[in-house]
């Protein structure tokens, strides 16, 4: 193999090593939340590995849609920011955005990705479960690839909890769920997709959101997943 031909394939690998790594911890652990593992080359491939799948350009798609029903020149709040996947549309809306994740690595690939146009934009490192931010304090909170597998239950819960208490507005959140009956996760296990669609909007209500529009961007025999906007529901959050 020529020199040529072995940089291509050296790349390949190293952009799947962290899938690998996560596969082997998820067959040794049993089902463990992905938890805070966005670090060094997990958040350096993190796109590389993700953007030509699918689900993801469905997932792009969803935000956009839904970001289009919503007015232009919003306060957001993106919840796990990550690598600042969904900067483009919020620069393009003349949104203020408050990035916000507990990865420092992945912070740095968002800061990169805003560039030029980082005026607006403010990324900081914090924790989801207890948002730094007075209650109201933005229009819109956007969460996608969070609740669903990177918290436990319970912390997946007062995640859900925060968002409504800062959120004056709406919501676009992603979340999978079962289609058949709900089989309700361990506290400290990830929700994934064992909640039907019912107790799904069932908890987004007990949580303080009220479902206005979905799109799905994943569909099985035994499970969907889709991108929810969600209307911030009158009182307190429960």
């Amino acid at each position: 193999m020529t020199a040529g031909h072995r940089a291509p394939l050296l790349h390949s690998l190293r952009i799947r090593l962290p899938r690998l790594r996560w596969a082997l911890r998820k067959l040794f652990l049993r089902n463990p939340p992905k938890g805070n593992v966005y670090y060094g080359d997990i958040a350096e491939y993190y796109d590389a590995e993700r953007e030509t799948k699918l689900r993801w350009q469905r997932e792009q798609a969803a935000v956009s849609a839904l970001l289009e029903r919503l007015p232009q020149g919003l306060r957001v709040l993106d919840v796990p920011v990550g690598t600042g996947r969904f900067m483009e549309f919020y620069i393009q809306r003349g949104d203020r955005v408050c990035g916000l994740d507990a990865s420092t690595s992945m912070l740095e690939r968002a800061r990169a990705r805003a560039g030029n146009e980082a005026q607006g934009i403010e990324l900081v490192e914090g924790d989801a479960t207890a948002l730094n931010f007075a209650d109201g304090s933005f229009d819109l909170v956007v969460s996608v690839r969070f609740l669903r597998h990177i918290l436990p239950f319970a912390q997946a819960k007062q995640a859900l909890t925060e968002m409504a208490r800062v959120c004056r507005g709406h919501a676009i959140i992603e979340i999978g769920y079962a289609t058949g009956a709900s089989h309700w996760p361990s506290e400290n296990k990830p929700i994934r997709d064992q909640l039907n669609r019912d107790d799904i909007v069932a908890l987004f209500r007990q949580h303080g959101f009220e479902v206005e529009d979905e799109v799905q961007t994943l569909t099985r025999r035994t499970r969907k997943r889709s991108v929810f906007l969600l209307r911030r529901a009158s009182g307190d959050a429960g």
